[in-house]
């Protein structure tokens, strides 16, 4: 009787691996197709930015965000948002969140933009992410990303979030 458990515990094991390779490769073949399009989008990722979006404008947004956030100015650098965001972060969650921020990365040297992201829109107004990366200076870390979302406003582009995460060497 022990013997025929033990045969019937093995079979149970066997099936269980045999399912799990089975999800493996239906996980692997989805991730290595859903791969192939993001390859694809990625490589012309600044092309889905209407032309408007020059360099000039591309730097200009950074720069909205960078110069009062270096300058530790919550007053102007919460001017800058969108009313979308004002009305989604409270001031005081404001405050609150780039002293931890600031604390932990330090102040922005340079940036330079890299690519973007279209988003989904929010009504009838497109929403992209802008990605830079950064050199940082006054924290631990020495390079980071910036990413600053906006939504795209016929008066121009209206910045909803940033954010500075700082890496390693």
């Amino acid at each position: 009787m022990n013997e025929s458990s033990s045969r019937g515990f093995l079979i149970a094991i066997l099936i269980v691996v045999g399912l799990n390779l089975a999800a493996t490769l239906v996980q692997t073949g989805l991730l290595l197709r859903s791969n192939a399009g993001i390859s694809g989008t990625a490589i012309g990722a600044d092309r889905t930015l209407p032309q408007k979006y020059t360099d000039a404008a591309l730097t200009k947004i950074a720069e909205r965000v960078v110069g009062p956030y270096n300058k530790q100015d919550l007053d102007a650098l919460y001017g800058t948002f969108d009313e979308i965001a004002k009305s989604q972060i409270p001031r005081e969650k404001f405050d609150a969140q780039l002293g931890k921020l600031w604390s932990l990365v330090g102040k922005v040297e340079s940036s330079s933009f890299v690519g973007s992201q279209r988003q989904q829109s929010q009504g009838r107004l497109d929403m992209y992410t802008l990605n830079y990366v950064v050199r940082l200076s006054g924290g631990d870390l020495p390079t980071g990303t910036m990413t600053i979302t906006v939504v795209d406003r016929e008066s121009g582009p209206g910045i909803v979030g940033f954010f500075i995460n700082g890496k390693t060497q």
